[in-house]
């Protein structure tokens, strides 16, 4: 279990997902992206302005998804929020968990997904080098 202070102090230990959910979650992340036609190219990310414009989309975009907040929570739930399990009743009887949850939304998603990313990206890398 891996474990990080939050900017808040509090406390989050992230336990890694079996993998049927972590691919549940990187699943619903790609099926709500694709639906609302955002499309992540790695050379508009080296400009500030389109990166922040396309974070600011994928975010929105997220947020406002039952599915992935039932993907994100199927593997919360394995995770620990100062000692307490993480589930949508924590934030609805710690107020001061409320104040944390984007960011551990954030960090147990990465952590979830960065496993993954790694030969996923030098095989596209391969491929954009293939394709010129």
């Amino acid at each position: 279990m891996q474990e990080i202070t939050l900017q808040s102090g509090n406390k989050l230990q992230i336990q890694s997902p079996q993998f049927k959910l972590a691919m549940d979650l990187i699943r619903c992340m790609c099926k709500e992206l694709k639906a609302q036609k955002i499309r992540i190219d790695p050379k508009e990310l080296s400009d500030e302005s389109n990166a922040l414009g396309l974070i600011v989309d994928v975010v929105f975009t997220l947020i406002g998804s039952v599915e992935f907040d039932a993907a994100f929570f199927a593997i919360a739930n394995g995770c620990l929020y100062n000692g307490e399990r993480i589930n949508e009743s924590l934030f609805n009887d710690r107020e001061n968990a409320r104040e944390d949850f984007f960011e551990i939304e954030y960090k147990i998603i990465e952590a979830c997904i960065k496993p993954f990313m790694k030969s996923l990206l030098s095989m596209l890398e391969k491929a954009q080098v293939l394709a010129k």
